[in-house]
Protein backbone atom coordinates (compact mmCIF):
# COMPACT_ATOMS: atom_id res chain seq x y z
CA UNK A 1 0.00 0.00 0.00
CA UNK A 2 1.49 3.46 -1.05
CA UNK A 3 -0.75 5.54 0.97
CA UNK A 4 0.57 8.52 2.74
CA UNK A 5 0.94 8.55 6.90
CA UNK A 6 0.33 10.83 8.75
CA UNK A 7 2.78 11.55 11.76
CA UNK A 8 1.43 13.41 14.65
CA UNK A 9 3.43 14.02 18.02
CA UNK A 10 1.63 13.98 21.10
CA UNK A 11 2.82 16.35 24.21
CA UNK A 12 0.46 15.03 26.59
CA UNK A 13 1.41 11.83 28.14
CA UNK A 14 -0.24 8.88 30.08
CA UNK A 15 1.76 7.36 33.15
CA UNK A 16 3.65 4.31 32.77
CA UNK A 17 3.66 1.72 35.32
CA UNK A 18 4.80 -2.09 34.18
CA UNK A 19 1.94 -4.49 36.19
CA UNK A 20 1.93 -8.17 35.13
CA UNK A 21 -0.17 -8.95 31.68
CA UNK A 22 -3.29 -10.48 31.29
CA UNK A 23 -5.31 -11.21 28.86
CA UNK A 24 -8.50 -8.91 28.74
CA UNK A 25 -11.08 -7.62 26.81
CA UNK A 26 -13.33 -4.75 28.32
CA UNK A 27 -16.05 -2.93 26.58
CA UNK A 28 -18.03 0.42 26.98
CA UNK A 29 -17.89 1.20 30.68
CA UNK A 30 -17.60 -1.81 32.12
CA UNK A 31 -14.20 -2.47 33.52
CA UNK A 32 -14.79 -6.56 33.76
CA UNK A 33 -12.56 -9.22 32.69
CA UNK A 34 -14.08 -10.90 29.43
CA UNK A 35 -12.92 -14.21 29.99
CA UNK A 36 -14.80 -16.20 27.38
CA UNK A 37 -13.23 -14.75 23.92
CA UNK A 38 -16.67 -15.71 22.19
CA UNK A 39 -18.32 -13.25 24.36
CA UNK A 40 -16.74 -10.59 22.27
CA UNK A 41 -17.66 -12.11 18.89
CA UNK A 42 -20.55 -10.65 16.99
CA UNK A 43 -20.87 -7.51 19.05
CA UNK A 44 -22.62 -4.56 17.92
CA UNK A 45 -23.22 -1.44 18.75
CA UNK A 46 -24.61 1.95 17.72
CA UNK A 47 -21.59 3.71 18.67
CA UNK A 48 -18.32 3.14 16.67
CA UNK A 49 -16.07 0.19 17.68
CA UNK A 50 -12.32 0.77 18.07
CA UNK A 51 -10.07 -2.14 19.20
CA UNK A 52 -7.07 -1.03 21.19
CA UNK A 53 -4.17 -3.21 21.28
CA UNK A 54 -1.28 -2.24 23.68
CA UNK A 55 0.96 -4.69 26.42
CA UNK A 56 1.26 -1.84 28.99
CA UNK A 57 -2.19 -2.34 30.83
CA UNK A 58 -2.68 1.11 32.41
CA UNK A 59 -1.77 2.78 28.97
CA UNK A 60 -4.02 0.29 27.11
CA UNK A 61 -7.08 1.16 29.94
CA UNK A 62 -6.26 5.06 30.01
CA UNK A 63 -6.76 4.32 26.16
CA UNK A 64 -9.77 2.45 26.62
CA UNK A 65 -11.69 5.07 28.70
CA UNK A 66 -10.86 8.29 26.77
CA UNK A 67 -12.18 6.23 24.00
CA UNK A 68 -15.56 5.49 25.78
CA UNK A 69 -15.85 8.81 27.29
CA UNK A 70 -15.32 10.34 23.70
CA UNK A 71 -18.64 8.65 22.14
CA UNK A 72 -16.88 4.69 20.97
CA UNK A 73 -16.65 1.58 21.97
CA UNK A 74 -13.62 0.41 23.29
CA UNK A 75 -12.52 -3.28 23.44
CA UNK A 76 -8.68 -3.53 25.14
CA UNK A 77 -6.43 -6.29 24.17
CA UNK A 78 -2.94 -6.60 25.47
CA UNK A 79 -1.74 -8.98 22.77
CA UNK A 80 -1.06 -8.70 19.52
CA UNK A 81 -2.71 -12.38 19.32
CA UNK A 82 -5.74 -11.52 21.04
CA UNK A 83 -6.47 -8.40 18.61
CA UNK A 84 -6.15 -11.08 15.92
CA UNK A 85 -8.81 -13.32 17.62
CA UNK A 86 -11.12 -10.23 17.72
CA UNK A 87 -10.98 -9.28 14.22
CA UNK A 88 -11.65 -13.31 13.38
CA UNK A 89 -14.28 -13.63 15.69
CA UNK A 90 -16.30 -11.46 13.89
CA UNK A 91 -16.29 -8.51 16.64
CA UNK A 92 -17.36 -5.10 14.30
CA UNK A 93 -14.52 -3.32 14.55
CA UNK A 94 -14.26 0.33 12.96
CA UNK A 95 -11.55 1.20 14.14
CA UNK A 96 -8.29 0.11 15.22
CA UNK A 97 -4.99 2.02 17.56
CA UNK A 98 -2.03 -0.72 17.83
CA UNK A 99 1.22 0.01 19.67
CA UNK A 100 4.36 -1.31 17.58
CA UNK A 101 5.74 -3.18 20.38
CA UNK A 102 3.87 -5.96 21.63
CA UNK A 103 5.18 -9.07 23.89
CA UNK A 104 4.22 -11.75 21.54
CA UNK A 105 3.95 -9.83 17.86
CA UNK A 106 5.57 -7.15 16.77
CA UNK A 107 2.79 -4.31 15.93
CA UNK A 108 3.65 -4.41 12.57
CA UNK A 109 2.52 -7.55 11.84
CA UNK A 110 -0.30 -7.30 13.86
CA UNK A 111 -1.30 -4.33 11.82
CA UNK A 112 -0.91 -6.25 8.67
CA UNK A 113 -3.04 -9.17 9.33
CA UNK A 114 -5.66 -6.49 10.83
CA UNK A 115 -5.88 -4.81 7.74
CA UNK A 116 -5.98 -8.37 5.83
CA UNK A 117 -9.19 -9.06 7.83
CA UNK A 118 -10.48 -5.44 8.42
CA UNK A 119 -10.29 -4.20 4.71
CA UNK A 120 -8.64 -1.39 3.31
CA UNK A 121 -11.21 1.40 4.35
CA UNK A 122 -10.96 1.21 8.46
CA UNK A 123 -8.69 3.30 10.18
CA UNK A 124 -5.56 1.74 11.80
CA UNK A 125 -3.34 4.49 13.98
CA UNK A 126 -0.11 3.11 15.53
CA UNK A 127 1.13 4.66 18.59
CA UNK A 128 5.17 4.31 19.58
CA UNK A 129 7.79 5.81 21.22
CA UNK A 130 9.95 4.27 18.24
CA UNK A 131 10.75 7.15 15.59
CA UNK A 132 13.04 6.22 13.91
CA UNK A 133 13.12 5.87 9.73
CA UNK A 134 13.16 2.46 9.44
CA UNK A 135 9.89 2.25 11.48
CA UNK A 136 8.47 4.73 9.99
CA UNK A 137 9.01 3.65 6.71
CA UNK A 138 7.86 0.19 7.29
CA UNK A 139 3.98 2.03 8.08
CA UNK A 140 2.68 2.25 4.77
CA UNK A 141 3.94 -1.17 3.59
CA UNK A 142 1.61 -2.90 6.70
CA UNK A 143 -1.08 -0.90 5.79
CA UNK A 144 -1.44 1.76 8.90
CA UNK A 145 -2.90 4.76 8.40
CA UNK A 146 -1.94 7.40 10.57
CA UNK A 147 0.93 7.28 12.80
CA UNK A 148 1.24 9.12 16.71
CA UNK A 149 4.36 9.05 18.85
CA UNK A 150 4.16 8.14 22.56
CA UNK A 151 3.21 10.54 24.94
CA UNK A 152 0.48 10.55 22.71
CA UNK A 153 -2.19 13.89 22.70
CA UNK A 154 -5.45 12.10 23.38
CA UNK A 155 -7.37 15.17 21.67
CA UNK A 156 -5.40 14.56 18.71
CA UNK A 157 -5.69 11.01 18.56
CA UNK A 158 -9.45 11.55 19.18
CA UNK A 159 -9.91 13.87 16.80
CA UNK A 160 -8.01 12.06 13.87
CA UNK A 161 -9.92 8.94 15.05
CA UNK A 162 -12.97 10.88 14.34
CA UNK A 163 -12.22 12.56 11.37
CA UNK A 164 -11.15 9.33 9.87
CA UNK A 165 -14.27 7.50 11.07
CA UNK A 166 -16.51 10.28 9.12
CA UNK A 167 -14.61 10.26 5.76
CA UNK A 168 -15.06 6.98 5.69
CA UNK A 169 -18.85 7.10 5.95
CA UNK A 170 -18.74 9.56 3.33
CA UNK A 171 -17.51 7.03 0.88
Amino acid sequence: MGRAISILAGAEGLPIVHLPRRGVCFQRRMMKEVTNRSAVSGLRSALPTVLVVDDNEPTALALGKIFSINGFNPIVVHRGAEALNCAADGAAIDAAVVDLHLPDLSGLVVTQKLRERLGPETPIIILSGDTSMEMLNALPHVGATYFFSKPVNSTQLVERLKRSLLANSAH
